[in-house]
């Protein structure tokens, strides 16, 4: 993923997380299963990252199925 791809992704998701946590404290939001899975995944690909870097090539190896699972269930039709 390019760095400006990831900015945009970066900048779409903390307001995704912004309105989770204001969801949790009762001010009600509903997310499609599609913009959870985008969310999911982009959790899953930065851990995946880090993990490589952090030399855990096990750990990456399984997030990575994680992400392709997440990415899959973005493009499934609800």
């Amino acid at each position: 993923m390019s760095n400006k791809r990831k900015k945009i992704a970066a900048s779409d998701n903390a307001d995704l997380a912004s309105r989770a946590a204001a969801a949790e404290d009762g001010e009600g939001s509903t997310y499609t299963p599609t913009q959870i899975a985008g969310y999911i995944s982009y959790l899953l690909d930065e851990l995946r990252v880090m993990a490589e870097k952090g030399e855990m090539p096990f750990l990456a190896y399984l997030l990575n199925i994680a992400y392709e699972e997440a990415e899959s269930q973005k493009l499934r039709k609800y």
